[in-house]
């Protein structure tokens, strides 16, 4: 898919959602597009933003905390910034149970 394209597609999908979750999820579509695009300085902030908005929504221990902060230790991997994603690992270990695979 053409990254242009990608981003028209969330774009419009942000017009269409209503509401601060809706947003959220949102955010963490762009966030992963840019991940996966390799366009790393807009993906990181849009993960945090997206990871405080759960917490505040759901609460530190939701299981879509939990993933959200697998897919950021997985953003700072490719960045090498491994400190950073052994504390997301070992956050995503907590709210989902270390030795979990999904």
């Amino acid at each position: 898919m053409d990254f242009s394209l990608g981003c028209l597609i969330v774009e419009s999908i942000d017009k269409l959602l209503i509401g601060r979750n809706c947003h959220n999820y949102s955010l963490y579509f762009r966030a992963e597009l840019y991940r996966v695009k390799k366009v790393f300085d807009k993906a990181g902030p849009l993960y945090l933003e997206a990871i405080n908005i759960l917490q505040e929504s759901f609460g530190p221990e939701d299981i879509r905390v939990g993933v959200t902060f697998h897919n950021l230790g997985q953003f700072y991997l490719v960045r090498r910034k491994l400190e950073d994603a052994c504390i997301c690992y070992e956050i995503k270990g907590r709210v989902l149970g270390h030795g979990n695979i999904d």
